[in-house]
């Protein structure tokens, strides 16, 4: 995924770089990384995947509650 369309998808989604490293579950910084060199492909498919915000905030919960 090119660096333009992570920026493009994390904002669709109401995302910061930084926000969107943290909900990766790495650092702000690195969320800035991929905002110049693309994220991985694991992360690139899931953006992908997800398709608004309502779905973020549903996989999220479901992950925050089964760590708990």
């Amino acid at each position: 995924m090119s660096p333009e369309t992570y920026k493009a998808l994390i904002a669709k989604l109401g995302l910061t770089q930084e926000a969107a490293g943290l909900a990766f579950g790495v650092s702000a910084r690195t969320g800035q990384r991929w905002a110049v060199d693309g994220p991985p492909k694991v992360v690139a498919m899931l953006l992908l995947a997800i398709r608004d915000k309502r779905d973020l905030a549903k996989l999220s919960a479901r992950y925050s509650s089964s760590s708990s």
